[in-house]
Parts: C-alpha cells; sequence; structure tokens
C-alpha cells in the first residue's frame, strides 16, 4: 500500500505545482480520533480530542476546467481547455487543487488509558468550488495524505511511554484518504469539515491492527488579508 501512495501522492504535488497558487489559509480545528483496530487483540477505543494548526494553498490546475465554469454572461463551456487558473468571479464555478501542511494529534481512550499520537501531514485533494453572487464559495473534495509520527505518549494509571519507536511502538509512517469541505466567505474566513481515512496499518504486533480515523471542524482565515491587515498598521 504504501509503494502506491507515494507515488501517487507525489504526482498530486507535481500537478498541482503546474498551475498558479491563487491563495493560502491558516486554520485551527478541533479533532476527534479514534483508532480503528482488528485483529484477536484488537481492543474497542473510544474517540480523543486534539486542537491543531494547519497551513494550506490553493492552486490552479493545467485541463481541469471546461464544463464547470459558468461565463459572465451565463455561457458554459462545453469542451475542456487549457488554462492559467485565476481566483474565482462571481457565480464561477471550477475544479482545482489545494495542499496542505498539518500539526495533527490523532489517539484514542480505553479504560482510562490515553494514546496521544502528534503527526506532520501533508496533503493534496481534488478539490470542486462553486461560487456564489456575494463572493463566497462552497468547496468539497478528497485526495490522498501522508503522515510522520513526531511524538506521542501512551499514559493512564501512573505510567506513561513514548507512543512511537522501539519493540511496541507504533510505527511513525500513516497515510490515507484526506476529505474536507466547507464555505469560503469574501471577507477571508473560512468554515470546514474534514475527515482522514487511514489505510496504514501502524500497529507492530501482527495479532492486531491498527488505523487511524479523525474527524476535524475548522475555522480559517485568508493569509492573504492578514498581511494586507498588517501592512495597514
Amino acid at each position: 500500500m504504501r509503494k502506491l501512495l507515494l507515488p501517487a501522492f507525489a504526482a498530486l504535488l507535481f500537478f498541482s505545482s503546474c498551475g498558479r497558487m491563487f491563495g493560502s489559509t491558516i486554520e485551527g480545528s478541533y479533532d476527534i480520533s479514534e483508532e480503528s483496530e482488528g485483529g484477536p487483540s484488537a481492543l474497542s477505543n473510544s474517540g480523543d480530542v486534539g486542537f491543531n494548526l494547519a497551513m494550506e494553498a490553493g492552486w490552479g490546475s493545467i485541463g481541469a476546467q471546461g464544463p464547470f465554469t459558468i461565463q459572465p454572461d451565463g455561457a458554459v463551456h462545453n469542451d475542456w481547455f487549457l488554462y492559467d487558473y485565476e481566483p474565482l468571479k462571481k457565480s464561477e464555478n471550477s475544479i482545482n487543487f489545494a495542499s496542505g501542511l498539518e500539526l495533527v494529534r490523532k489517539g484514542s481512550k480505553f479504560d482510562g488509558a490515553t494514546t496521544g499520537l502528534t503527526y506532520l501531514n501533508g496533503f493534496t485533494d481534488i478539490r470542486y468550488n462553486h461560487g456564489f453572487d456575494d463572493g463566497g464559495s462552497l468547496f468539497a473534495g478528497l485526495g490522498p495524505y501522508i503522515g510522520y509520527g513526531i511524538g506521542g505518549k501512551v499514559k493512564g494509571g501512573g505510567f506513561s511511554e513514548p507512543a512511537f519507536g522501539g519493540a511496541d511502538g507504533y510505527k511513525r509512517f500513516d497515510a490515507g484518504l484526506h476529505l474536507k469541505g466547507g464555505y469560503q466567505f469574501s471577507g477571508g474566513l473560512r468554515f470546514g469539515l474534514g475527515y482522514e481515512y487511514g489505510l496504514f496499518n501502524k500497529s507492530p504486533a501482527p495479532d492486531f491492527t491498527s488505523r487511524n480515523r479523525t474527524f476535524s471542524i475548522s475555522v480559517g482565515y485568508s493569509v492573504t488579508k492578514i498581511i494586507a491587515a498588517f501592512k495597514k498598521k
């Protein structure tokens, strides 16, 4: 699975860079995560929560626009064409890429013990955007993510030990599907819902599997708007 996900992720990053970056957003999120376990020794755990940060950039893509574009005069394209992406106009729809980095806390709870796992994630989504007359846009998309565990603890009942490394620690690599949707206001504020469906088994033991599942509620704001506000001071 890892051999397939890494080339696919690299290919999407390369393709997204073929266009022009049109905006970036800094986000904070409230996440609820759990570990989906299987096998003879699997545990039925509950979710854990975390507050996380992310930086995301939108990219135009080559050849990814056509029948989805509504022109100002109401005409609709009926064929594909190459283009240099520009920010959404009013009532305009488009497809683009969104790439980002996340600092994410994942994990679970079971019988008084808490597993807290901190990952640095990278993702690239293919997004559909529907623009409105007020300048806002509704968006939704999905794509792959890859992650690397940079820290974490398993603790409870008077004990505490590192979650990664060692003979019994979790594997640091994580990968799966990243889904996200929400609404971008014309003033720069954005609300979103996301879900990460882990496909990689991070368990070191042969008698059980463990894959990450994370649901997030996020609030973001345009970096361009923040920089412009500071320049006015």
